[in-house]
């Protein structure tokens, strides 16, 4: 048998016309007469068993649909997928941090200014101890 593509009005006619023969004659001479294979009568009954043909048409624009939702959350997922992997590029070279910039706070600042200390690791006479601020501490003379 050559093979044919079936409309879903054509499946859903076919259905109950084989029914109605059924009535009458076995499923292989019901097949026959339609002109479709034994597998291809229990499928159709399986997919389309008992709907209208305004069913089976809004059922294939329901698939179509889906299939187009579908390969629009796969690229979305794909996107999201690279600018993580982009993120984390940048993350790990020190260019991107989710919270922002480091911003001195007014608090730090007047601190910073307090104990003389110009920038970061620069040592500073600490006005309490009498010893060095900073990173340089092991340079620090040792008091008791």
């Amino acid at each position: 048998m050559p093979r044919r593509r079936h409309t879903p009005d054509q499946i859903i006619r076919k259905l109950a016309e084989g029914n109605k023969l059924l009535a009458e004659a076995e499923l292989d001479q019901v097949c026959q007469h339609l002109e479709i294979a034994e597998s291809t009568w229990h499928r159709w009954v399986a997919q389309h068993g008992g709907m209208k043909a305004s069913d089976a048409k809004r059922l294939k624009e329901f698939e179509i649909e889906n299939a187009r939702l579908k390969k629009l959350l796969a690229e979305a997922e794909l996107d999201k997928a690279m600018l993580n992997e982009l993120a984390e590029g940048l993350k790990g070279a020190g260019r991107c941090d989710r919270r922002g910039p480091r911003r001195e706070t007014a608090r730090a600042r007047d601190k910073r200014r307090r104990s003389g200390a110009g920038s970061r690791g620069t040592a500073a006479p600490s006005p309490d101890r009498g010893g060095l601020v900073g990173r340089d501490r092991s340079n620090a003379p040792r008091t008791g």
